[in-house]
């Protein structure tokens, strides 16, 4: 059974026909705009990195997707790390390129060096904070990244001279009493495994 869709010729006329004006057609966006050099900065990075690079491209090459770089990238805060008199920014993702399900987006730091900007630190999350603390002159960073309903990683970052490094990584979980119980990643990370093994362990016995 065939769908006859009508022409927007013949569409046309009939509104002409009717004594309206038709309707002025959507102008098809086939440029990405993106005039902010930091925001390039990050692109740029993007397209470079090998995890990243392969979805940059597709996304990229789709107009259709967004028609500037600030419908994927804003400043979410500029502050001064290392006391110098100068902000650095952090630099958060949105739509889903850059975001996950769970409400955790790409997340960079940048610092400016003349006319060109460097990243310092490359994570994600759902939330940062910048500490008062210090190490290498830099400000401590502490990053929040979402898991589930009760459960999330927290995770430290320390500058190393160079750029912004784990330091530390934990991972809290609220059980049905809504009692807080926190292991470390690597320990999480081995009950995980050993959970999986259980598992299949159960489904090759039944």
């Amino acid at each position: 059974m065939g769908f006859g869709f009508a022409s927007g010729n013949s569409i046309k006329k009939q509104i002409e026909t009717q004594g309206q004006t038709p309707p002025t057609p959507k102008k098809k966006v086939t440029d990405f705009s993106c005039k902010d050099r930091l925001f390039i900065a990050v692109l740029n990075d993007l397209k470079r990195e090998k995890d990243s690079a392969e979805n940059a491209k597709f996304y990229l090459n789709e107009p259709e997707n967004f028609s500037s770089c600030r419908d994927i990238l804003f400043i979410e805060q500029s502050v001064d790390l290392n006391s110098d008199g100068k902000k650095e920014f952090v630099v958060r993702g949105k739509n889903w390129f850059l975001c996950g399900a769970t409400g955790n987006c790409s997340t960079w730091i940048y610092e400016r060096i003349g006319n060109r900007y460097k990243k310092l630190l490359d994570a994600g999350g759902e939330t940062l904070e910048v500490k008062k603390n210090s190490t290498s002159g830099y400000r401590n960073i502490f990053i929040k990244i979402h898991d589930s309903c009760c459960s999330s990683y927290l995770e430290t970052y320390k500058f190393n001279g160079a750029k912004y490094k784990e330091s530390n990584c934990l991972f809290e979980d609220y059980g049905i009493t809504g009692e807080r119980n926190v292991m470390t990643c690597a320990e999480k990370t081995k009950q995980s495994q050993e959970q999986l093994r259980e598992s299949e362990s159960k489904l090759k016995n039944q």
